[in-house]
C-alpha cells in the first residue's frame, strides 16, 4: 500500500473503534472517513484496510475477480419484426356480396 490512500466512500468506526464498517452497517458508530479523505498507511494497516483498483477493501470483504464481465450478448430486436397481415384472413373466403 502506498504512504497515504484516499477514501471512495463513507466509512465508520465501531461503537469500541476496533474495526472500519460500511455506511449503513448497524455497527457504525463514529465517523472514519468521507470520500477523498486521505487515510494514512498506519491507519489503514491498524484496520486491515487494502486498496485495490483505487478502492479500499474491508477486512472479511469479497474481493471481486480482476476480470471484466462479460458482454452480453446481442438478442435479435424482435419489436420492429414485421407482422403478418392479418386484414387479408378475414377477407379469404368471405363473399364480397353485399
Amino acid at each position: 500500500m502506498a504512504s497515504n490512500c484516499k477514501s471512495d466512500r463513507r466509512l465508520y468506526l465501531t461503537q469500541d473503534k476496533s474495526r472500519v464498517v460500511e455506511q449503513g452497517d448497524r455497527d457504525g458508530a463514529w465517523l472514519f472517513a468521507t470520500p477523498g479523505r486521505d487515510i494514512s498507511r498506519a491507519d489503514a494497516e491498524a484496520f486491515g484496510l487494502e486498496v485495490l483498483d483505487g478502492k479500499i477493501v474491508l477486512p472479511g470483504s469479497v474481493i471481486p475477480p480482476s476480470e471484466p464481465p462479460k458482454a452480453r450478448e446481442k438478442t435479435e430486436d424482435k419489436s420492429f419484426a414485421k407482422g403478418e397481415d392479418k386484414s387479408a384472413k378475414k377477407t379469404e373466403g368471405k363473399s364480397t356480396r353485399k
